[in-house]
């Protein structure tokens, strides 16, 4: 099951050019699926796949994140953040469906601030909030990518180096090697 929902989510993202558009994109497929089939959000959180799919996902943002510029240890950081926040606010906002937008709504509206109650009027209106929440953060998570990137490189670029060290050479230069 996990399987399928993967392999669907996936090939329906289209094809873009550049490694944060590419991330992105992977990132709306899953949720896409998720939201296409929110009663199995929670097997789509729990149940690890082994299948060629699942275990293409994380291969290909690793290498999506190493095209952006991280490396080492911050691509494996910057992965788990990502699944982390598309997997799980996923699970969280589609979690009781198909009542969870109902849930949500009843919960928040029980609160006393008034910048919610206001905001939250219907279930389409939780909806929207849910959606827009999850893009912007999307979006300023991929963009940390990318300044984390370019401030790795510019401290690997002031690393004196020598022909020996392992930090010889420029990484942009490694990277463009086939």
């Amino acid at each position: 099951m996990h399987e399928s929902l993967l392999a669907q989510a996936y090939s329906d993202a289209p094809t873009v050019v550049g490694p944060r558009e590419a991330l992105r994109d992977m990132a709306l497929a899953y949720r896409r699926a998720a939201r296409q089939h929110p009663c199995l959000s929670q097997i789509m959180l729990v149940q690890v796949g082994e299948g060629a799919t699942s275990l293409s996902v994380p291969t290909l943002g690793a290498d999506l994140l190493g095209a952006l510029g991280l490396r080492g240890h911050d691509v494996a950081e910057a992965y788990r953040q990502l699944e982390t926040f598309v997997v799980g606010s996923s699970a969280f906002d589609f979690a009781g469906a198909p009542s969870h937008l109902d849930q949500r709504l009843d919960r928040l509206n029980a609160t006393v601030n008034a910048h919610i109650t206001l905001s939250l009027t219907s279930t389409e209106a939780v909806d929207a909030i849910n959606e827009h929440a999850f893009a912007a953060t999307l979006e300023t998570l991929l963009d940390s990518f990318v300044t984390r990137a370019s401030v790795g490189a510019a401290a690997h670029d002031a690393e004196p180096s020598t022909p020996d060290s392992p930090s010889a050479g420029s990484h942009r230069t490694a990277a463009a090697q086939p």
